[in-house]
């Protein structure tokens, strides 16, 4: 089971973050980037079956469709996809760029920006994936229009997929996307 209290990792970590934007607010370069990070102490990633993925994508709706299969294909994090532009987007080249977005208090985890290669399939998905008005968000909440979907959204939404699928929905996160997308890449070499 679970221990109480956060890994020790996850606690210097956050100061990390805390720091990082003290220093970086006053201007003044950051020593933190100095300081190293703790291992944190993670399960082996456990990856969702071909058989069920296909069941799973087989009920998205459009909408659905596009942000799972950028999920799966890229293993972006939550906040990656939450602040997403479509100026991030390189679809001619094939790739997705995550950059640090300050107007949403967002920062890439370890302060990397970094670009990501996008299948063909998956470029294409994109290319006709419709844009809200006057809205720079590749993802943004449907009930909150220009603003970003919320996390609990997102989480939720992956359940109701899974459910709508006839898989067990507890089994169903969009962390475990990740994990999926980064076991492809092993396997793939």
């Amino acid at each position: 089971g679970k221990t109480r209290g956060l890994d020790p990792g996850t606690t210097l970590n956050t100061a990390r973050v805390i720091l990082h934007h003290f220093f970086n607010k006053l201007g003044i370069d950051n020593p933190v980037k100095q300081v190293p990070r703790l291992p944190k102490f993670r399960k082996r990633p456990v990856a969702y079956p071909d058989a069920d993925l296909q069941k799973f994508f087989g009920t998205c709706d459009d909408w659905e469709r596009a942000f799972f299969s950028l999920v799966l294909a890229t293993g972006l994090r939550r906040g990656e996809l939450q602040t997403l532009h479509f100026s991030d987007l390189d679809l001619a080249r094939r790739r997705v760029h995550v950059r640090e977005k300050p107007q949403y208090g967002f920062l890439p985890k370890d302060w990397e920006e970094r670009t990501v290669p996008l299948s063909k399939e998956v470029a294409e998905i994109l290319r006709q994936h419709p844009k809200a008005p006057n809205c720079p968000l590749v993802f943004p909440s449907p009930f909150n229009s220009g603003n970003r979907s919320s996390p609990s959204y997102l989480h939720d939404l992956c359940k109701a997929v899974a459910k709508r699928a006839g898989l067990d929905e507890t089994e169903w996160h969009l962390h475990r996307f990740r994990d999926t997308a980064a076991t492809r890449w092993l396997r793939a070499g």
